[in-house]
Parts: structure tokens; C-alpha cells; sequence
């Protein structure tokens, strides 16, 4: 596989740990793998957006869906029938009201047959999330038993070897920078305001945005004309 294009957090947290010479220290890696992994994570969700679906059981007691363990951020549910995607509507009047029977939770749910018990063939279906419980309460026909997620995933995981796009580079480890600094107390307040312009500086770039330098500077001036010393 060419991954030329990509790089793996290992090799960015190596650089940033070369850079501030902690390289052998096994306990710094994973604090900077993990602020490596937050920086990514709010690009992720803020400015590279990426859908992924999946098919995902519904509960036949409960009617819920279990979100996948990358889930980021919900974008929709449904089903797919004569090749449309159905979107489900959101509800927020559907508690899940169970009732303990023979120790497994239920809820009322309508079976989705006629009178003549012929399976009634509808598409529309509404949905509520739960995502404190990492799950989605379905309201739809019983006879309806998958549906499909559609929904922002993290793309990471925690051992450092995923692979990334390389052009996020740069302004992940300007994140990691300005977090160090933000979090060691050995860092002057000036340290703190240089490395979250760079931040923003490497950030705006890689929205493709012109960076104005002088904003920069500007609450550099604003604080040396009050003649406090950095």
C-alpha cells in the first residue's frame, strides 16, 4: 500500500519529543500521543469532515442500535430501499419506558403487520439519542431489524500506529506544542501567547486561509504598553 501521503502519530509525537529532547522517556510519549490524538480528534470534527455509514442490528427487546466504538459524531440513521437512503426523523418525546421482564429490559413497539397480518412496508422512522449510553433508540416496524448509521468516526486509536493524512502535520504539532507549554508551569505567559498563535498561524494554513501577521504581535504590543515584562 503506498502511504506516501500519510504519516502515523508515532512519527509525529517522535518529532515533537526530538524537538523538546525528551525522547526516551516512555511517559511523555504517551502525553504527547495523547495530545497528538485531541489535536487530530477536533480537526476531525471541526474541519475535516468524513462520513462513514454502517449497518448496525437493532435490539429486537429494546429497538436500540449500540454506536460503533470510533463513533465521533452522529450525522443520520435510516434504511436504504429501492436504492434511496430513507432518513429517520428525530424525536425527542421517546423514552426508553422498559419494564424488567424475565430480566431483559422492553419497550413497546408497533409490530409492523395489517390486521391480516400481511408485513406493512413503510420507511419512515424516527429515532432518539441516547449518547451518555453510546446508544440510538429506534422507533420504526418491528419488522424492520437493521438500520443504516451514517456518522463522524475518531479514525484513531490509541497505540499510535493509525495512519493519518500528512498535510495535518504541521498543525498537530503546533496543538502539542501549545499544550505543552499551556500545561507546564515552567512556561512564561509570553511562552503561552507565542505558541497559540503559532497554533492558530499552522491551523489557518492548513484551512488555506492568509494569516495576517500582524495579529499576531498585536496582543504583544497590547501587553508591553501596560510595561509589564514578559
Amino acid at each position: 500500500m503506498n502511504i506516501s501521503g500519510w504519516i502515523t502519530f508515532k512519527q509525529i509525537v517522535d518529532n515533537v519529543m526530538l524537538a523538546w529532547g525528551d525522547s526516551s522517556d516512555h511517559g511523555q510519549f504517551m502525553r504527547y500521543l495523547n495530545f497528538a490524538i485531541k489535536g487530530y480528534t477536533e480537526l476531525r470534527l471541526r474541519h475535516l469532515p468524513a462520513t462513514k455509514p454502517v449497518t448496525l442490528d437493532i435490539s429486537t427487546e429494546m429497538r436500540i442500535v449500540v454506536v460503533p466504538d470510533d463513533f465521533l459524531k452522529f450525522v443520520s440513521v435510516g434504511v436504504i430501499a429501492d436504492g434511496k437512503f430513507y432518513t429517520f426523523q428525530p424525536r425527542s418525546d421517546m423514552p426508553a419506558s422498559v419494564t424488567p421482564e424475565c430480566g431483559v429490559d422492553t419497550r413497546d413497539v408497533p409490530d409492523g403487520l395489517t390486521e391480516a397480518g400481511d408485513i406493512i412496508t413503510r420507511y419512515v422512522g424516527y429515532y432518539s439519542l441516547d449518547l451518555e449510553n453510546r446508544r440510538i433508540i429506534i422507533d420504526a416496524p418491528a419488522a424492520l431489524t437493521k438500520v443504516i448509521l451514517n456518522y463522524t468516526p475518531t479514525g484513531v486509536k490509541m497505540d499510535g500506529v493509525t495512519y493519518i493524512p500528512r498535510m495535518c502535520m504541521a498543525v498537530i504539532e503546533a496543538y502539542m506544542e501549545h499544550q505543552i507549554v499551556l500545561r507546564d508551569k515552567q512556561h512564561t505567559y509570553a511562552d503561552r501567547i507565542l505558541f497559540e498563535k503559532e497554533y492558530l498561524k499552522a491551523l489557518n494554513n492548513f484551512r488555506g486561509l492568509q494569516y495576517n501577521i500582524d495579529e499576531i504581535f498585536m496582543e504583544y504590543y497590547q501587553h508591553i504598553a501596560t510595561g509589564k515584562q514578559y
